[in-house]
């Protein structure tokens, strides 16, 4: 992706949900190794970041974050009552 290109709400959904995935994965499997990889050629970048044993975690944490707000802001628009039950972000 170009430094210019503009990130729509659906694309950073996938890329912080690809990163959270990515930290969180923990099995194996051969299905499991190519889908790391993937996500590791499609933000080289942002998983160095995630495997740096000095701020690998608070990248992960702020990519968890990132993931929850996308989360809570898609769904309050267009789920009603959702922003009543703010901060309840089980997910």
């Amino acid at each position: 992706m170009s430094e210019t290109e503009v990130m729509t709400k659906n694309k950073l959904m996938k890329k912080y949900s690809d990163l959270v995935w990515l930290a969180r994965s923990t099995n194996d499997t051969s299905e499991i190794v190519t889908l790391r990889q993937e996500v590791r050629d499609l933000y080289p970048k942002e998983t160095a970041e995630l495997e740096d044993q000095d701020s690998g975690e608070w990248h992960h944490g702020f990519n968890s974050g990132m993931l929850a707000c996308l989360r809570l802001l898609s769904g309050g628009r267009t789920t009603p009552g959702t922003m009543e039950e703010f901060p309840m972000l089980d997910s």
